[in-house]
């Protein structure tokens, strides 16, 4: 059997370190040559939000994961082995441009 690719080595190192890498928020560290990149929340719920983790392989390959983040003291993290199916799935970056349309309101000058 040949060596194990990233997505195999990933999904090893989360069945027992995902929280390492949740922890490299923020730094330039790695675990076990993943980076973490960014995450963000896809659906907010009574007790957890339900959010995707994006971490760069050390081929320069980028791979999610989902976990639920607990929002009270009294839940605990589900992690990625139980909350994501697949646990790992390869994605890469798209950058679209959007237009947002904001209105404000403001006092009329002559109101009087």
């Amino acid at each position: 059997m040949g060596e194990k690719t990233e997505i195999d080595q990933l999904a090893e190192l989360l069945q027992e370190d995902w929280g390492d890498l949740l922890d490299c928020a923020g730094t330039d560290e790695d675990v076990d040559g993943f980076t973490f990149v960014t995450d963000e929340v896809l659906e907010k719920k009574s007790w957890h939000t339900v959010e995707r983790v994006i971490v760069r392989g050390p081929s320069g390959r980028h791979y999610a994961f989902i976990w639920w983040n607990p929002l009270t003291e009294i839940q605990e993290p589900v992690p990625p082995t139980t909350a994501s199916r697949p646990l790992v799935t390869p994605v890469r970056a798209v950058v679209e441009t959007k237009t947002i349309t904001v209105t404000r309101w403001v006092a009329e000058e002559n109101h009087a």
